[in-house]
């Protein structure tokens, strides 16, 4: 995915953004693999409140 969003801009402009991009869709990508709905996940982190799979007790 990072190498087609490269494709498409051109280029990245920053490390930065490279991390900041990779870390978002591998949060998107764990949470969909556990059935969780992308737009929760998403929301309720930027509400505080991230999603994280659950510790075995």
């Amino acid at each position: 995915m990072a190498e087609l969003q490269a494709k498409i801009s051109g280029s990245w402009r920053s490390m930065r953004g490279l991390t900041a991009f990779c870390r978002v869709r591998s949060y998107v990508a764990t949470a969909k693999a556990h059935g969780v709905e992308v737009f929760t996940a998403l929301r309720n982190a930027f509400l505080g409140d991230p999603w994280s799979i659950a510790t075995p007790a």
